[in-house]
């Protein structure tokens, strides 16, 4: 398994987005934004929802740490909480992370260009720096190394799934 980047995610209104940028910026947030009404209330509850070039994550607003990966086989399910699986398409071999608030994407890396399955493993759900009342902001460095805080990992394998949804862990979160 390749580590492929690493960084904090920062989550607006609860959401977060992982999305090919197989458009200009802007158009591609246009694009989520268009698709919100396609995102059910069953998806809500379940915290998630797959897209073909971009997949929808919910939890807590705050900030997370998240591993990337390109790995060859299908991760082990771990010691984590809870996995998905999701079918996704990288047609421009770059992968994005927007900010709804900013409406840009400042966070990206380097993705082949192919279709893939995501599994996307989260650890220590509902653990943030805010709901624990840790004081001073951590840096990135410390949030990196905080393992009991959630945070998440995506792990991209070439190919696609039969049937998109939860592996480990419960289906619906409320």
């Amino acid at each position: 398994m390749l580590k492929i980047h690493s960084e904090r995610i920062y989550v607006d209104y609860g959401t977060f987005y992982i999305s090919d940028l197989n458009y200009d910026p802007m158009e591609q947030i246009k694009q989520i934004f268009a698709r919100f009404d396609e995102i059910t209330a069953d998806d809500h509850r379940r915290n998630f929802k797959g897209f073909k070039d971009f997949i929808f994550i919910g939890t807590r607003s705050g900030s997370y740490w998240s591993d990337f990966h390109l790995s060859e086989i299908e991760p082990e399910c771990e010691d984590c909480e809870r996995m998905i699986a999701l079918n996704f398409r990288s047609l421009s071999g770059k992968v994005g992370i927007p900010s709804m608030v900013k409406g840009e994407f400042d966070r990206t890396f380097n993705l082949p260009k192919g279709k893939y399955t995501v599994y996307i493993s989260v650890f220590n759900y509902g653990k943030n720096e805010y709901n624990l009342d840790i004081e001073e902001p951590l840096t990135d460095e410390e949030l990196e190394q905080r393992t009991d805080l959630e945070h998440y990992k995506f792990v991209f394998v070439p190919g696609q799934i039969q049937k998109e949804g939860v592996i480990k862990g419960l289906e619906y979160l409320y």
